[in-house]
């Protein structure tokens, strides 16, 4: 599943559209590389933390990193770590690059709270 414009980009076929059920739907899709490019315009990153300790408080401390940073969460996800009973990984796109300072500073909080933090890069966001 695809859109037009990545068929266009990528040489794809379209065998069939639309096949959304709602207007407002979107699909979002990453490309996964080593390295990870980082382009020069990027204004968002998507982030994965995991393995933080649990305990009362814990995700309110990491979103309070951000928060702390003025940096605005735009998607927060978890998810069941499997085999592990009561623990999640996060998923966060925020609204920074990963190049900058501040984030720099965020990502050193996660870890130093005891996240395991994984960067999955920055990239230009898409303005609906």
């Amino acid at each position: 599943v695809g859109s037009a414009e990545a068929a266009r980009l990528y040489g794809g076929t379209i065998i069939a559209e639309p096949i959304n059920d709602e207007l407002q739907n979107y699909t979002r899709f990453l490309c996964i590389t080593k390295p990870s490019p980082q382009p020069k315009d990027a204004d968002r990153t998507s982030i994965i933390i995991s393995g933080g300790l649990d305990r009362p408080g814990l995700l309110h401390d990491a979103l309070g990193a951000f928060a702390k940073k003025g940096i605005n969460l735009s998607k927060l996800d978890s998810h069941p770590l499997p085999g592990k009973e009561r623990s999640y990984a996060m998923y966060i796109d925020f609204e920074a690059p990963l190049e900058d300072s501040t984030t720099k500073s965020v990502l050193e909080e996660l870890k130093k709270q005891g996240w395991n933090v994984q960067v999955l890069g920055s990239y230009k966001s898409h303005k609906h």
